[in-house]
């Protein structure tokens, strides 16, 4: 963030101001259907093309960034909120987890 915060940090702070409080079940069922935003944004570009018409690659990066920021967003309030836990950090175990 260019102010200094950390994008954790501005997560937590948007959650405040939402009217209902989000506990894990609501930040899965987010980050799950925000998942699914990106499979359908994917899927109407490449399978829903019709009469030959084709997409906007410019548009459809838009969408497709706006749509994984949604996801980043649940992900990193799952995260920092219930786990504690920076991105780096999970990063850091899933490499270990990978080889």
């Amino acid at each position: 963030m260019g102010n200094g915060m950390s994008y954790e940090t501005f997560v937590g702070r948007m959650s405040e101001g939402f009217d209902v409080p989000l506990d894990i079940k609501g930040a899965a069922l987010g980050l799950a259907g925000e998942a699914g935003e990106v499979a359908d944004a994917v899927k109407k570009a490449f399978y829903h093309v019709k009469d030959g018409h084709s997409i906007d690659p410019l548009e459809f990066r838009e969408h497709l960034g706006e749509e994984l920021g949604d996801t980043l967003f649940y992900l990193t309030w799952l995260a920092f909120s219930f786990l504690g836990r920076d991105l780096e950090s999970i990063q850091n175990q899933n490499r270990a987890k990978l080889g």
